[in-house]
């Protein structure tokens, strides 16, 4: 595969127009039932009185778990194959048991603590675990409805994106004020608001379920062309030299990304001086970052998915530079730099998993073998690094700024900021360029690879309806 280029040539979505105008409802509501992510730890230790220590301890482990799980759950779905569709009941099945974790997760019933902390770590299990198969399933079934046309596959990508956008400006402004009031009213507002907020995406869902149905269809042939089983897909997966140059990407690149993430609060505390701001911040970043959902699709269509990465890793680089030298006490401009490499990073999000998506139908085309469930969801695993690995980092910038919690100060504000976005800059750094000198997939074979799969897969299903005529 040689150096990548724009997309070839001009396409039009050709998708219903109420498909796209599905996805993005499905993109708010779906967001809708993740509110708690926010909310765990301060519900755990200031609501529910459990040990902030044993809580940590969990994560970590439940984490890890949720690691192993995303190694195995592409492959578990890609050998689905029900009367009623390949991926529908793994969409609609794994969002109802994460709404039931995430609901159940603030029960906080009159007991021991030791019952609580049982009943946190299975309903937390129960809303990540099944988070793996359904961001798989949803990846196929978007493949599916989408076909062969990159249009139609950027449009869905981009309208996800701009639901799942502006669900974060409807909770900043409603999730908090509403728990408060339960709270002052003596109800836990927790359990209340997660459990409403929850309904919605399952009314979101359901109407994926409903209107995907024309699109996944039962495939009678699917286990003569699909991976034979983890291994083997594993096998094949590692061969993939450009599968794991994009992959070896996002982990620098997610990993990176989370590292900033969690020093945040402690950069609005110490060196603004005021934690507050974050939350202005957070509800100023909402609205930009919907608008650059609107925008950002047309720049990612017009310079194409390898420069799309190459324009999110560099812009990060250059703005966390930025943020390490100047920032320090100076939270305007940390602002002003965090608004700007989230516009630019949208540019990139836009795509979603069609940049997996595209070395999936490559290799369906060369070996025959339709491994593209599995192929995308190796996507999943970087996510899962940048949380393990977000911890420790914050520890060690914590440390290098003196913070002492028990004091609640951080003397060395200034060395602090300079780590925090030194590593980033540098990790964004190394992104852009692997994915410049080593990336080579073509937009115009990807596009040529899934049209000439598209028509294979026609073709056997017709021969299997003909032979069962």
């Amino acid at each position: 595969m040689s150096a990548t280029t724009a997309q070839p040539a001009e396409m039009k979505s050709t998708l219903p127009a109420q498909v796209p105008i599905m996805f993005l409802v499905y993109g708010f509501t779906g967001s809708l039932n993740t509110v708690s992510f926010a909310y765990m730890m301060y519900f755990c230790t200031e609501f529910a009185g459990l040990n902030a220590g044993a809580i940590a301890a969990f994560l970590s482990v439940a984490r890890i778990v949720d690691l192993v799980v995303s190694l195995v759950s592409g492959s578990i779905v890609q050998r689905s194959n029900t009367k009623i569709g390949e991926y529908r009941p793994w969409v609609l099945g794994c969002c109802l048991c994460t709404y039931a974790g995430a609901t159940l997760m603030f029960l906080n019933p009159p007991t021991s603590t030791t019952i609580k902390m049982i009943i946190v770590c299975v309903t937390y299990m129960m809303l990540h675990i099944p988070m793996n198969f359904l961001t798989v399933a949803q990846n196929g079934l978007v493949a599916k409805i989408c076909g062969p046309n990159p249009a139609n596959r950027l449009q869905i990508a981009s309208m996800r994106l701009r639901g799942s956008t502006a669900t974060r400006i409807f909770t900043s402004a409603t999730v908090l004020p509403l728990i408060e009031y339960l709270v002052k009213m003596g109800h836990n507002g927790y359990f209340y608001v997660n459990l409403f907020m929850g309904l919605f995406a399952i009314i979101g869902v359901s109407i994926v379920f409903v209107v995907s149905k024309k699109y996944d269809l039962y495939v009678p042939d699917k286990m003569a062309v699909t991976g034979a089983n983890p291994i083997t897909q594993w096998k094949d997966a590692l061969g993939i030299k450009q599968l794991w140059v994009l992959w070896f990407s996002d982990v620098i690149r997610t990993v990176a990304g989370q590292v900033p993430a969690a020093c945040a609060i402690y950069y609005y505390r110490y060196s603004a001086g005021n934690v507050l701001l974050q939350a202005l911040a957070a509800t100023i970043s909402s609205f930009v970052s919907l608008g650059a959902t609107i925008v950002a699709p047309m720049m990612a269509k017009k310079i194409g998915k390898k420069n799309s990465h190459l324009f999110a890793s560099f812009s990060a680089c250059v703005l966390y530079l930025v943020i390490a030298f100047f920032a320090d006490g100076n939270p305007v401009l940390y602002i002003a730099c965090t608004l700007v490499n989230g516009v630019c990073a949208t540019v990139l999000t836009s795509y979603g998993i069609n940049l997996y998506l595209d070395v999936a139908e490559i290799r369906l085309l060369e070996t025959g073998v339709d491994n593209r469930p599995f192929i995308m969801s190796i996507n999943n695993i970087p996510i899962k690094l940048g949380l393990l690995a977000s911890g420790p980092a914050l520890a060690i910038m914590l440390n290098l700024g003196g913070y002492d919690g028990v004091a609640q100060v951080m003397p060395n504000t200034a060395l602090f900021v300079r780590w925090f976005g030194i590593v980033p800059s540098v990790m964004y750094a190394a992104a852009f360029l692997l994915m410049l000198f080593f990336y080579r997939v073509k937009e115009s074979e990807a596009v040529a690879a899934a049209a000439a799969n598209a028509e294979a897969a026609k073709a056997r299903a017709e021969a299997a309806a003909a032979r069962q005529s």
